[in-house]
């Protein structure tokens, strides 16, 4: 039985600032990659591990993994991960749509824009500005969600976005009013030339409009799960102020946004100064100590709590006859599941709405992925969400077990039955 290897390298420098004084923050062992699931159970066919490791940049406050996986590594044919499966998230980009269009063209028609995403995936977001009549062009290295977007109308180049495609499209088509980027700046191993790309893509003017989980949510959500090796970077609004100025892209607003356990939605103007709001934002989180290491590293202590918490439970209702399955086979289960050394010896099996998923296995478990319909007809006395950012989502489409009295757990941000 032989376990296939990954590609993998040590940091030597901060990937925002090149700052060398590097500080080692948390150690959550050695984990299989996320979203890399198995054709075949990990007791046949072991899963590779990676060290997952934060560190914490001293210049900068930007925390970090400590390892770079080879991207191609993740993002292949295989890669599981498609947006429009989940309709919350399809809402929350509808919206997002809507609101850009608003704001760039003031209700008018889209059809001067030209509107360029990167890891546009199956063409969730892209398609809204389409129908408005912008010219569209997605990024996405995974060929399978790319080939959904293209069947949908939405013009899709199957490659990494990057400083080389930025150039060569700005020769072939000229610089793009809007650049959209949604929980992908957290995922790119070159973060530097990522973001000289967005500058040299976008007009004088030019906005780009970034979702990014943000370190402060992360941390008060006690959300340890969401790091994972696709999650190089967790942004404080200082690191991000600092590294887009640094390429003359000013922060002119930021905006909560609760999905993925809490995000910040940038807009980002080519040319601009940071706004004075945006400034005052960064003053209130350095004074309130929320981009500190002692302020990151208390993600420690809540995942040790979570794990003890989340053990103690299965095994008391184990005891007690239960019969567990899990809901949702995210990148973030990945984390939980290693992390609290949980496996088939407590859990059945893990349902998902994504058909893509079905019949593969979590990595580093013998945990096979099953439908929802599986799942009701098993009749499990519990299920434990681990999706738990679209919990009510979870628990409204599964509500006809809840009223036949499976009772659902909740890890995060604290364990609870519900």
């Amino acid at each position: 039985m032989t376990t296939p290897t990954v590609s993998w390298s040590k940091v030597s420098a901060c990937r925002a600032c090149l700052a060398t004084d590097l500080r080692p923050l948390a150690d959550f062992g050695a984990t299989p990659l996320s979203d890399k699931l198995g054709t075949l159970p990990d007791s046949e066919q072991p899963a590779p591990k990676v060290p997952l490791e934060l560190i914490f940049c001293n210049a900068c406050r930007l925390p970090q993994l400590s390892v770079n996986v080879a991207p191609e590594a993740i993002y292949d044919a295989d890669y599981p991960y498609y947006s429009s499966v989940s309709p919350h998230l399809s809402a929350h980009f509808a919206a997002l749509a809507g609101e850009t269009l608003e704001h760039l063209t003031g209700g008018l028609g889209a059809q001067q824009l030209k509107v360029l995403e990167a890891a546009s995936n199956d063409g969730y977001l892209l398609r809204h500005f389409a129908a408005a009549g912008a010219t569209v062009l997605g990024f996405d290295p995974s060929s399978g969600p790319a080939s959904v977007a293209r069947a949908m109308g939405v013009e899709t180049k199957t490659e990494f976005f990057g400083l080389s495609a930025a150039r060569a499209l700005v020769r072939e088509r000229g610089a793009f009013d809007v650049f959209l980027a949604n929980n992908v700046l957290a995922h790119v191993p070159d973060l530097r030339g990522f973001v000289e790309a967005i500058a040299h893509v976008l007009r004088p003017g030019g906005m780009a409009v970034i979702e990014v989980p943000y370190l402060a949510h992360l941390v008060d959500g006690h959300a340890f799960d969401t790091i994972y090796h696709q999650h190089l970077c967790y942004f404080s609004l200082i690191s991000l102020v600092q590294l887009f100025e640094g390429f003359g892209l000013g922060i002119v607003l930021v905006t909560s946004q609760p999905i993925h356990g809490g995000s910040i939605r940038l807009r980002i103007v080519k040319g601009a100064s940071t706004s004075d709001t945006v400034r005052s934002m960064v003053r209130a989180e350095t004074e309130s100590g929320r981009n500190r290491f002692e302020f990151v590293q208390t993600i420690v202590q809540l995942a040790d709590t979570v794990k003890t918490d989340l053990r103690n439970l299965l095994r008391e209702l184990m005891r007690d006859g239960a019969r567990i399955w899990a809901y949702g086979a995210a990148a973030k289960a990945n984390t939980l599941l290693s992390f609290c050394g949980l496996g088939h010896d407590q859990i059945e099996a893990v349902a998902d709405l994504n058909t893509h998923k079905h019949g593969l296995y979590m990595p580093g478990s013998d945990l096979r992925i099953m439908s929802p319909d599986e799942m009701k007809q098993a009749a499990p006395t519990h299920v434990l969400i681990l999706a738990w950012n679209f919990r009510e989502e979870i628990l409204q489409q599964l509500e006809p077990m809840r009223a036949n009295g499976t009772r659902f757990i909740i890890p995060v941000p604290r364990v609870e039955i519900v």
